[in-house]
């Protein structure tokens, strides 16, 4: 079937992903600085006790280490690339099927790799 191109790899998987890893280290920056919180006002009303702070000292390092190994930046650009890769595959899926512009002549088959090709590559299609 000549839309088996467009079957290959689901367009919107790629981004899905990036999507969750990104959406998954927020939700732990939340949850884990809500709960050093907590430590500090822990240790604030024990000033006696020395495991609130060791303990909010540990889970400060280790959010902090990370949010620099995950790198947060690099999550958020890769899910907006990629899910700009997978509106443009659909926009180009549905211009084929419309037949317009320059998907309406009898070559339109090799246009449409030659652009879905460019699209993943991360080129404007010709």
């Amino acid at each position: 079937m000549k839309l088996a191109l467009f079957r290959r790899v689901p367009p919107d998987l790629n981004a899905l992903r990036h999507q969750h890893r990104y959406r998954r280290h927020q939700i732990m920056i939340v949850v884990g600085s809500a709960i050093v919180t907590g430590l500090g006002g822990l240790q604030a009303a024990h000033p006696d006790q020395r495991w609130p702070g060791v303990a909010l000292t540990a889970l400060s390092i280790l959010l902090a280490a990370s949010s620099r190994t995950v790198g947060e930046l690099d999550a958020l650009s890769e899910y907006l690339t990629e899910r700009v890769k997978a509106e443009r595959l659909r926009a180009l899926h549905f211009r084929f099927l419309s037949r317009t512009r320059k998907f309406a002549g009898d070559d339109r088959v090799v246009v449409l790799k030659r652009a879905v090709i460019a699209i993943e590559a991360g080129r404007e299609p010709a």
